[in-house]
């Protein structure tokens, strides 16, 4: 059976031409207000809190199931537009995704973290995300090699260790933010999700570099040097350029323009041109931008105006990823490949699955003494063992995997 791909037709442009991508945008941020609007009157009636990004990749799911029976039906060929608007999407670049989303997902997290918290929690989150993340991909790693059926070396195996180790609790923190409890917590969680982004690309980019380019070790240790300093560096220069440009008008329009150019620009100059980490230079200046930069914003309106436009802009980019990555997963993974994907495989699934919260919770163990004798609001003068032991069961539900793991 064939995989969602786009008729010759299409790709010729005799019917439609290049604007039919747009549809499929268009009708993701529709579907994404409706889910919003629906979840929010199940929770107002039901008092039930179920997850936007499921159900959006539900959603995804169903329609990419529809779009290859589709196909099917019409041996590769559609002249519904829908179906041709999501095909091209499903086969788009996946470096350009990385462009276009992740920028926004990670500068706008960051620039929202509450900066003296985050610096106060700062020696915990670089714990997790460093030691803690790489203990992390290799426990993730060793279960790749051994456990699962695929005959994977090392360097394939700390790949998926390193993709799988990135973390996103969007819907803990959404959660926390909503009942307005443990406000250092959650800015913990946060933290260790922005760095452990960044410690992530680097494990994937050594790891796809061992397999693609094998060099010496000498070679990997300077890249994974270059990419993690680098890239502060190159953030705090992007930062103070926009601050320059920020301090010196009072124009909402320019202020907003300028963070979102620096935003991307950042990861552009970082990935395509200095060759160092473009997740760490976007954390850099999403924080500097939530410790320094804010004074910078000289009106209310334009602070305003700011938070209006990232968060529209946030919404637009979760959205569509997950509708996206629902239809690619349900067709490429299960329906394309129905006979590939045998009953066995569930069973690897779920097992991989309960590796995954053992390991993490594993980690959150190991980095506990840390946290009780030298993390801020954890330390045993200040925080009593129960309620230490129930922050340390949420720091572990923290590490749940969303939107940057499939960007």
């Amino acid at each position: 059976m064939t995989e969602l791909e786009v008729p010759e037709e299409q790709k010729q442009h005799e019917l439609h031409g290049p604007e039919i991508v747009l549809l499929f945008l268009f009708i993701c941020l529709l579907i994404g207000c409706a889910c919003r609007f629906i979840l929010e009157v199940i929770h107002r009636k039901l008092k039930i809190r179920v997850p936007y990004s499921v159900v959006l990749l539900v959603l995804g799911g169903s329609w990419g199931a529809l779009a290859w029976k589709n196909l099917q039906d019409n041996d590769g060929e559609t002249k519904e537009l829908a179906t041709i608007s999501l095909t091209l999407w499903a086969n788009i670049d996946p470096h350009l995704i990385l462009f276009v989303f992740l920028p926004a997902l990670i500068y706008e997290c960051a620039m929202g973290t509450n900066f003296y918290v985050f610096s106060n929690h700062f020696g915990s989150a670089i714990i997790l995300a460093g030691p803690g993340m790489l203990v992390q991909t290799f426990l993730i790693a060793i279960v790749g090699r051994y456990m699962l059926p695929y005959e994977w070396g090392w360097a394939e195996s700390m790949l998926f260790g390193g993709i799988l180790s990135a973390t996103d609790p969007v819907a803990v923190i959404a959660l926390l933010k909503e009942l307005g409890v443990l406000p250092d917590l959650r800015v913990l969680i946060e933290a260790e999700s922005l760095l452990n982004d960044g410690t992530a690309i680097v494990v994937y980019e050594l790891c796809l570099m061992i397999l693609i380019e094998p060099s010496t070790i000498g070679n990997y240790v300077a890249t994974g040097f270059q990419l993690v300093l680098g890239a502060p560096a190159l953030g705090l220069a992007m930062f103070l350029g926009s601050v320059f440009w920020l301090n010196n008008t009072k124009d909402p329009i320019q202020d907003t323009i300028v963070t979102v150019c620096t935003a991307y620009l950042g990861f552009y100059v970082a990935e395509s041109g200095a060759g160092v980490s473009g997740v760490l230079t976007v954390v850099t200046i999403g924080i500097m931008m939530a410790g320094y930069g804010n004074t910078s914003i000289n009106t209310e309106e334009a602070a305003h105006m700011l938070h209006a436009v990232w968060s529209i802009v946030v919404f637009c980019a979760d959205t569509t990823i997950f509708v996206l990555a629902g239809a690619i997963i349900i067709e490429r993974g299960f329906i394309a490949r129905e006979d590939a994907f045998s009953g066995s495989d569930w069973g690897y699934l779920i097992a991989l699955y309960l590796c995954l919260l053992a390991i993490r919770a594993f980690m959150v163990v190991i980095c506990s003494p840390y946290f009780r004798n030298y993390g801020y609001g954890l330390q045993s003068r200040t925080c009593s063992w129960e309620k230490f032991v129930k922050n340390m069961f949420i720091v572990t539900w923290g590490g749940l995997r969303g939107e940057s793991l499939f960007t």
